[in-house]
C-alpha cells in the first residue's frame, strides 16, 4: 500500500452503482463502475491480516474499498486508540503527511483523514469499525489535478459507506 496498493485502468460513465463489499464484507458503497474483488495480505500491528479489496480507476481517480478482520492487538483497543493506530500505520505505509481536508465534508464514518506524499499524491480515507472488522474506503489522485470535479467525486464515494 505505498500509494494506494495498486491501480487498474477501467473507464466508467456518469451513473454510479451501489456495490456490496467484496467477499461478504458487511457494508456497501457507490463507485463509478464496479471492480473485481481481490484478496491480499497486509502486515498490521505485528500480525499479517487478509484484506478483501475492490479497486477501480476512473478519470484519474483511484477508488479503493477494503475490509479486514482486526488482529487481536487492535481489536481489544477502544475505538479512538484503534483508529489512531491504523491511521498512523496508513500514513507511514503511504509515506504521507496528514493534510487539511475540511473543504470536503465527510459523514457516515467513524474516522476520516487526508494525506499527501512527497510525490504530490493526495488520498482521503474513511474508516469504520464493524464488530471485529475494519472497513476502509479510500480515494487517491495527483494533487496537481485535484480540483472541484475530483473533490465532488471524492465526497460522493467517501460518503457512500452503508453498513449492512
Amino acid at each position: 500500500m505505498t500509494t494506494l496498493l495498486f491501480s487498474c485502468s477501467q473507464q466508467g460513465g456518469q451513473d454510479w452503482v451501489r456495490v456490496p463489499a467484496p467477499h461478504d464484507g458487511g457494508f456497501s458503497f457507490t463507485m463509478p463502475i464496479p471492480g473485481g474483488a481481490q484478496i491480499g495480505k497486509l502486515p498490521l500491528a505485528g500480525d499479517t491480516v487478509e484484506t478483501h479489496i475492490m479497486i477501480v480507476q476512473d478519470t484519474g481517480i483511484t477508488y479503493l474499498a477494503t475490509w479486514f478482520d482486526l488482529p487481536s492487538t487492535l481489536d481489544t483497543l477502544g475505538d479512538e486508540a484503534m483508529f489512531d493506530s491504523v491511521s498512523k500505520y496508513l500514513r507511514e505505509r503511504t509515506q504521507s503527511a496528514e493534510v487539511d481536508g475540511t473543504d470536503i465534508p465527510l459523514a457516515n464514518s467513524q474516522r476520516t483523514f487526508w494525506v499527501e506524499n512527497a510525490e504530490g499524491y493526495r488520498q482521503g480515507f474513511v474508516l469504520n469499525r464493524m464488530s471485529g472488522r475494519l472497513a476502509l474506503l479510500s480515494i487517491g489522485c495527483p494533487s496537481s489535478v485535484f480540483g472541484e470535479h475530483q473533490k465532488a467525486k471524492a465526497a460522493r464515494f467517501l460518503n457512500s459507506f452503508e453498513g449492512s
